[in-house]
């Protein structure tokens, strides 16, 4: 058993306020079945536009091509569960919300959240980061986990704001005033 996987079992026992001396049993870990799907939008941003992102687990890569005259959205949904029943009823469930400007002004808004049932919390999954991308490895079963890696390519002059829980945010040659959080990552 791994060290992450101890200090899991740790605190998940204590925090059901059970202690480990009384025979709490640590979570098994599982490789998660999976279903995907992807999308692309395609969106004209108003000069000085802002593209604020809202993301629960997964990656949020941000590009600015001056070579570019529209935005482009790509947005991979995967769903992790115990089974392939369970991976593919939490597909169905999942929805990236993308809100367009209207009449030439306004900001693009992106939503990738967790819908119920899936857990947001990393306790309950371990992984890494491949070449920007988040890699969920394992699952506490019965754990499902909804995860959006989102890759946004913009034309230069437009700030961001993003706002992630879980996983990495990246940016290329972002020039405007921005704005990048997130709970538990890196940037």
């Amino acid at each position: 058993m791994t060290y992450r996987r101890v200090t899991l079992a740790v605190l998940l026992c204590s925090s059901a306020g059970v202690l480990v001396a009384t025979g709490c049993v640590p979570p098994l870990f599982i490789e998660p079945s999976r279903a995907e799907s992807t999308g692309t939008h395609t969106v004209n941003l108003p000069a000085l536009a802002f593209v604020k992102v809202v993301s629960g687990v997964g990656s949020v890569n941000v590009l600015v091509d001056p070579n570019v005259t529209q935005t482009t959205v790509e947005i991979t949904s995967i769903a992790l569960a115990g089974s392939q029943s369970d991976a593919d009823s939490l597909l169905a469930a999942m929805h990236v919300s993308v809100t367009q400007p209207k009449d030439g002004n306004g900001n693009l808004l992106i939503e990738a959240t967790s819908p119920g049932g899936a857990i947001a919390d990393a306790r309950f999954f371990q992984w890494s980061v491949v070449d920007g991308v988040m890699i969920i490895s394992s699952i506490a079963a019965p754990v499902k986990v909804a995860q959006y890696n989102i890759t946004i390519t913009l034309p230069a002059g437009h700030g961001v704001s993003v706002e992630q829980k879980v996983g990495p945010i990246r940016h290329q040659a972002l020039e405007s005033q921005s704005y990048l959080s997130v709970d538990m990552g890196s940037i």
